[in-house]
């Protein structure tokens, strides 16, 4: 029993090391140009320590949360809310260039949309061409309307937490673990406070993978919460070019647990809404559509062609085994195993595009991360490696 018990230890050790490297990634690029290259690896260390506090050592009042998790939610939906509206003017005012231009892109685009426009803008409106898909202008449509286009963070934070209850059984550990990951992460906070919707794009993305894999797997299938899961997962996906890659895993998944006519059926919602999503406003305006010639945000500068093709061969090989792993069983069609896999999937090209870099300038080269497209990785990540530890989890469901 001893054993079992320290190799249970030695296990959750390593998942919370893994879990640290997810959460401290995200901002390798604005250490190295702040602070040096050498600092990295101190903050790495800062950063397993933040995590495996929580995971064995820090005291956490479950009982407490479980009963009044719905008021702090609602307080920590407020207390972002504040905080953004205050530090987000300091950001803002440092000029083009100096400051993030996403907030000021999806505020141009859902205008032009609203007045009956095409929302892909020419260049110099006031932010850099609109990398964003149709699904994310349609999602960040509400929060323009009211006039903070930023609070989308904000509101898929609070949602995000609400998940994660669920998932990891916690309340407790559901709000450290996500306010961890905010704190130990300058990526999340410069994001959060510049009003750039990367971390609502990941997580919405993430939610709506959530969504689909426990609605249609469900024994008794509830058809319309299905199928409306199934249509948000495809304008989510819809948002960015990377996230449409997703889609295989969902469907292997839920053909491994729930059979090939429920993954055929989610699959085909999905597709129809995203394609007919990125379809429509691609051939109304194919020269005008200005993701596809936006790429070269996330490409290695001075690299050969066939260095960008194998880097996104790799991706796709990544999608591949992942999907013929689930399709096979030879990976267990558990939530937790696709969030990995997940998590994996999104690092991949950036993973690829740094090792690039830095081979070709002939040092360790980050900067691919300085626009904070990390932060893709880590609600899966969360959802993945984030459970409660073994000891951990003992202690909280003690009477």
């Amino acid at each position: 029993m001893a054993h079992s018990g320290d190799q249970q230890v030695d296990g959750d050790r390593k998942r919370a090391f893994i879990l640290a490297l997810w959460l401290a990634f995200p901002s390798f690029g604005f250490v190295q140009e702040h602070a040096g290259t050498w600092v990295i690896v101190p903050y790495l260390a800062g950063v397993v320590a933040v995590v495996l506090l929580g995971w064995h050592r820090l005291p956490l009042p479950e009982r407490w949360l479980g009963r009044h998790f719905g008021w702090v939610v609602l307080a920590c939906l407020i207390g972002m809310a504040v905080a953004h509206v205050a530090l987000h003017p300091f950001e803002d005012g440092r000029g083009a260039g100096f400051s993030s231009d996403r907030d000021e892109a999806l505020e141009i685009a859902v205008g032009r949309l609203i007045d009956g426009e095409y929302p892909y803008y020419p260049q110099g409106e006031g932010a850099g061409p609109l990398s964003v898909l149709p699904g994310g202008i349609l999602l960040a449509a509400p929060f323009v309307l009211i006039g903070k286009v930023g609070l989308i963070n904000v509101a898929w934070l609070a949602g995000f937490l609400l998940v994660m209850r669920r998932e990891l059984g916690s309340a407790a550990w559901a709000l450290w673990m996500l306010g961890a990951s905010l704190v130990v992460s300058p990526a999340a906070a410069y994001e959060f406070v510049s009003g750039g919707d990367l971390l609502a794009n990941a997580i919405y993305v993430s939610v709506g993978c959530w969504w689909c894999l426990r609605l249609w797997s469900e024994e008794k299938l509830r058809v319309w919460r299905a199928l409306g899961a199934a249509a948000f997962l495809g304008i989510a996906v819809a948002s960015r070019a990377s996230f449409p890659l997703l889609c295989p895993l969902v469907v292997a998944w839920l053909w491994q647990r729930a059979g090939i006519v429920r993954a055929a059926g989610c699959a085909a919602v999905t597709a129809g809404v995203s394609l007919g999503l990125i379809g429509g406003f691609y051939l109304s305006d194919p020269e005008s559509f200005t993701p596809f010639g936006s790429r070269n945000k996330l490409v290695v500068h001075g690299a050969p062609e066939w260095l960008q093709h194998a880097i996104l061969a790799a991706t796709l090989i990544a999608v591949g085994c992942f999907t013929i792993a689930f399709l096979a069983r030879w990976c267990v069609a558990d939530r937790q195993q696709f969030f990995r896999a997940s998590a994996w999937i999104t690092s991949i090209p950036l993973a690829g595009m740094i090792l690039a870099a830095s081979v070709l300038g002939g040092r360790i080269d980050f900067s691919i991360l300085h626009d904070r497209f990390g932060l893709m990785c880590v609600p899966f990540a969360l959802l993945g490696w984030g459970g409660v530890a073994g000891e951990r989890r003992g202690a909280l469901q003690a009477p």
